[in-house]
């Protein structure tokens, strides 16, 4: 029992003992980036999105969503049977 005290106080020492210092990467250039617009989205996108996303990524989303919009059900789903339920999912709150 002696030696596993041992062993583990060694261990806290060596964690202790290394530096805790944050790695430095480069990330490349963006090869996109957002366009100036007096519009108040871009200012929360360059406030809040720029952070973490690249412009890219950003122009990317909506191209995704626009194609997925555009996908036709195949099989046994015909025309008419699923409609958009957008309108009621982004309605304004009725009290």
């Amino acid at each position: 029992m002696k030696h596993a005290t041992l062993l583990a106080a060694a261990c806290v020492a060596a964690v202790l003992a290394s530096p805790l210092a944050a790695k430095d990467i480069q990330l490349p250039p963006d090869a996109v980036q957002l366009k100036a617009s007096p519009l108040p989205g871009y200012a929360k996108a360059q406030a809040n999105c720029t952070m973490c996303h690249s412009a890219e990524y950003m122009r990317m989303q909506g191209e995704l969503k626009k194609r997925a919009m555009q996908v036709q059900p195949i099989g046994f789903i015909h025309e008419g049977m699923l409609e958009s339920r957008r309108p009621q999912k982004h309605a304004p709150d009725e009290d």
